[in-house]
């Protein structure tokens, strides 16, 4: 079996079915950039972990690794944990016009590139601090 999960949301489930009569061998080729924060759990039709992955054991974009896996019902966990961003705007009077136009630009470049599995917070600083969305849900303030 080889496929890719996208988009992934906090947690999938995927039921895999291993030869009926011996044992099997499950490649997992793990990638996630700029690392991978994704976890595995192996599960047995109970429910009870037979293996996992955690992505602290990783060091890059890539984990490449094997589960020997026995017939019977199988089912695969994995959970992503959202990335929480808050992005502060500098928009006091310490910025020249060309500074802060490059700085809406920027901004704008970040949003357009946030992805469904990211929670966004805006929030623009000068005298005072202003949000410019309600939560990490990247939703306008009215």
């Amino acid at each position: 079996m080889k496929g890719r999960i996208e988009p992934l949301g906090e947690q999938d489930h995927f039921r895999l079915t291993p030869a009926p009569s011996t044992p099997s061998v499950l490649t997992v080729d793990l990638r996630g950039v700029p690392r991978i924060r994704a976890s595995l759990t192996l599960l047995d039709g109970a429910g009870k972990t037979l293996a996992r992955f955690d992505p602290a054991s990783a060091s890059g974009q890539r984990a490449l690794f094997s589960w020997v896996i026995d017939p019977g019902d199988i089912r695969l966990a994995l959970t992503e944990p959202p990335i929480s961003v808050v992005l502060a705007m500098d928009m006091s009077g310490s910025l020249s016009a060309e500074d802060l136009d490059n700085l809406k630009q920027a901004v704008r470049g970040y949003v357009d590139q946030v992805q469904s599995t990211e929670r966004l917070h805006l929030v623009r600083f000068s005298q005072r601090t202003e949000p410019l969305t309600k939560d990490l849900t990247g939703t306008a303030m009215s």
